[in-house]
């Protein structure tokens, strides 16, 4: 989820080197529409991994502990940070919601921001 987040940090900052410009100048939004190939390609191949790992996996494993003799009920509590700052704070609570509704395992999560 946070990979969507870097790809598009990644999106404005080439475009701020092929433009000569300042990082800050770059609209987050304007990337959308200059860069929307690749962000479309990128979005179906996390789309396909969150299938795997938060579908398919989990169900085979369901499926073949018992069958195998493992304990699938392992209790597990991951702590996330969030820190959401300026014009990205609106891209960074949708990242935050998609993991919400995707997580495998209980969150502990601290949220931080200016805005």
């Amino acid at each position: 989820f946070f990979r969507i987040e870097a790809f598009h940090q990644y999106l404005i900052a080439t475009k701020t080197v092929k433009e000569r410009s300042v990082y800050d100048d770059i609209d987050p939004e304007e990337i959308r529409d200059d860069c929307s190939g690749p962000l479309t390609w990128y979005l179906e191949g996390v789309s396909g991994r969150n299938f795997l790992q938060f579908e398919a996996i989990p169900q085979l494993q369901r499926f073949l502990y018992p069958y195998l003799g493992l304990n699938a009920t392992v209790s597990l509590r991951v702590p996330l940070l969030v820190l959401n700052l300026g014009d990205f704070a609106k891209a960074g609570f949708v990242t935050l919601w998609s993991l919400l509704k995707h997580r495998s395992v209980p969150l502990r999560v601290f949220v931080l921001g200016d805005a």
